[in-house]
């Protein structure tokens, strides 16, 4: 029969397989070009925020820092913290713009390019106050760009995915 969708066990079965599928992404580059390239992980938190619903993106969050703090121990609790507050502020920019909606793909692009450039500029700002990096403007300027780029290609890819392929299987299986 299978586990039912809004099921602790579902929930967690799905955010641990999407956060480690993030987590591997991540820790294929070096600090700080992993924060350049992540157009998977915001696809995954936003397809999380779909699925999961309410905190969906910030409960993957959680699992991906989780899994990064193990893997770059000195990192943490820096890493923990920003991989959770950029599932949270992906959770609440879809929710603020309504990107949830069907047919919303426009409003999950401009959603996952704020989470991402809102948790870029935190990041680089808390890692260099921290001395975990040097300033070095032309990454500050490019970390916030290549995110923001990319966090709309992901949400808008993530809304699309959902709207066109999941909602439907999701719905006719129970969820």
């Amino acid at each position: 029969m299978g586990v039912p969708l809004k099921s602790p066990a579902f929930r967690l079965s799905l955010a641990t397989t999407m956060g480690v599928s993030a987590f591997l992404s991540k820790v294929l580059l070096p600090t700080p070009y992993d924060k350049l390239a992540i157009v998977l992980h915001a696809y995954l938190l936003a397809l999380s925020s779909f699925i999961l619903g309410g905190l969906g993106a910030t409960y993957t969050g959680l699992i991906i820092g989780i899994l990064v703090s193990w893997w770059r121990s000195a990192f943490f609790p820096l890493s923990l913290a920003m991989d959770v507050f950029y599932g949270l502020t992906v959770d609440l920019f879809l929710k603020a713009l309504r990107a949830r909606e069907r047919g919303a793909a426009r409003q999950a692009a401009l959603a996952v390019a704020a989470g991402s450039a809102v948790t870029g500029l935190l990041s680089m700002t808390v890692a260099v106050a921290a001395g975990f990096m040097r300033m070095n403007p032309v990454l500050y300027a490019l970390i916030p760009a290549a995110g923001s780029a990319e966090g709309a290609v992901a949400g808008y890819l993530a809304s699309v995915t959902w709207d066109k392929y999941l909602s439907r299987s999701l719905r006719s299986y129970g969820g």
